[in-house]
């Protein structure tokens, strides 16, 4: 009871401050997508994309080693990882104002080479981030680590609007990301229990960087994975394009973001204390993978019924159209939200392999795109190529956790094929026209069809459906509408 009450607690910690935390970044981008110009905008999003390609701070994982290893309390451990992380966010600067000149032609940005330049304080703000939050989680304690980034979130999306009234242009979101590093790197000192320092722990190295190489590499992949459709778009499309593209991808990341992050931080302290049970182990991840497969089922029918409809009202009428670029982008997402429950399961015993592996064959659908925009294909189909690339990535990724540590294909399989039914249902009636509806309708189709799939996927799976039970009890019993159990 004592564990089941520390998840419950720490699923309202994390959730709440996921949902403060991205729901900061989403009216933020509301802002900004109405007060500036989708070309300015636009240019914005070269800026998110160049931190991706270059930061290699969070590529290297230390963060999730404090948790995932037996020697994460060891304060001499902490102080080593504080130099694997600081090295790479000095590397990640280095790399980022060398190739600044690089970045703005390639995106047609030349005038704005500075703001490339001055890109290069986030990784090293990264890079001086105290880890003792990250070791509070291992016992379950998120609210440092929700705070550190919480508070600087809402800092900014309240800056937000008079700064954008002020300068009107691309220069906002860059004042803003580089305010929110400096804040979070600020946030991990006020938040630690432990003295910040720095060591290098020979008898540690060999650990860390045979738990980080596979997680820089993958950090390199995921690159490839988020960032390279925009990527294409900012160099093949137009800046108008790229920022109807990064509404897109707005909408279909910060929710499943959010979700698994939260899934993550829970499950992976809890599969990584009985890594050395298969039993338990493997009643775990069922709850784990039947979770997020019922998630990305009502996620995906929300947007692809309802996207043109909340793009428009939300962003703006110069984003119309952008639905159908949504309802691809959301369908990839949805797989890749359901491949983060065999990339947990693998991290969980230590194998960080299984997520570098299955992304290298998520880059498929990037070659597809490459062949796309060459061939001059529209935004839609470049996006529908993401979807294939993402379908092989699950696909490999749940292959290698059943061969290498014994969890069965149906564990996976199973739920998959349940959320992929109401996906491909919601697929047909976004084609038959439901955009074109009453939005009351359409709001009533996308209820329904989002209560039919939970429901289903409840029903269908015993360990889903045993594991809501026992967490919704103690609430009905409250309210009445359940006896008490007699002791």
């Amino acid at each position: 009871m004592a564990v089941r009450s520390k998840i419950i607690k720490g699923s309202i910690v994390l959730s709440t401050g996921q949902g403060v935390s991205q729901g900061c970044a989403f009216i933020r981008n509301i802002i900004l997508a109405r007060i500036l110009t989708k070309d300015d905008f636009g240019l914005a999003a070269t800026f998110a994309i160049t931190i991706s390609m270059f930061e290699m701070v969070n590529r290297l994982g230390v963060s999730g080693l404090i948790v995932q290893s037996k020697n994460g309390e060891d304060p001499h451990f902490q102080a080593t990882t504080h130099s694997f992380q600081l090295l790479a966010g000095l590397a990640s600067a280095f790399l980022i104002f060398i190739f600044a000149g690089w970045v703005s032609v390639f995106f047609n940005a030349t005038e704005t080479l500075w703001a490339f330049q001055i890109l290069a304080v986030i990784p090293v703000m990264q890079g001086l981030g105290h880890l003792d939050v990250n070791r509070m989680v291992r016992s379950m304690r998120y609210l440092p680590v929700v705070l550190v980034d919480t508070v600087p979130q809402a800092l900014i999306t309240i800056a937000a609007l008079p700064l954008a009234l002020w300068l009107r242009d691309y220069r906002v979101i860059l004042w803003l990301l580089i305010a929110r590093w400096i804040m979070n790197a600020g946030g991990t000192h006020v938040y630690a229990e432990r003295r910040f320092r720095f060591e290098w722990d020979k008898r540690y190295i060999p650990g860390i960087l045979d738990f980080s190489w596979p997680l820089l590499i993958n950090g390199f992949l995921m690159f490839g994975v988020l960032q390279g459709d925009r990527f294409l778009v900012g160099h093949f499309y137009t800046k108008a394009d790229l920022a109807a593209y990064s509404v897109a991808v707005q909408l279909t990341l910060i929710p499943g973001m959010m979700f698994v992050s939260v899934v993550s931080a829970i499950m992976l302290p809890l599969l990584a204390a009985v890594q050395s049970n298969p039993v338990e182990f493997r009643r775990k991840y069922r709850t784990c993978v039947q979770a997020l497969s019922a998630f990305s089922a009502v996620f995906a029918i929300v947007l692809i019924v309802a996207g043109e409809g909340i793009v428009t009202t939300v962003f703006g009428h110069k984003y119309a159209g952008t639905g159908v670029i949504l309802g691809w982008l959301v369908t990839a997402n949805a797989f890749r939200i359901i491949r983060a429950a065999p990339a947990i399961a693998a991290t969980a015993k230590g194998d960080t392999k299984n997520h570098m592996i299955s992304n290298i064959f998520r880059l498929s659908g990037l070659a597809l795109g490459v062949a796309a925009v060459l061939c001059k294909q529209s935004l839609p189909t470049l996006a529908a190529c993401g979807l294939a690339g993402e379908t092989l990535a699950t696909i490999v990724s749940s292959t290698r956790l059943s061969k290498v540590h014994r969890l069965p294909l149906g564990d996976t399989y199973l739920p998959i094929g349940v959320a992929f039914l109401f996906v491909v249902l919601s697929g047909v009636l976004a084609l038959l026209g439901v955009s074109q509806w009453h939005w009351a309708m359409i709001c009533l189709l996308t209820a329904g069809l989002s209560a039919a799939s939970v429901g289903v996927t409840i029903l269908f799976f015993q360990q889903l459906r045993s594991q809501v039970s026992s967490l919704a009890l103690p609430f009905l019993v409250r309210m009445g509408l359940a006896p008490a159990k007699e002791s």
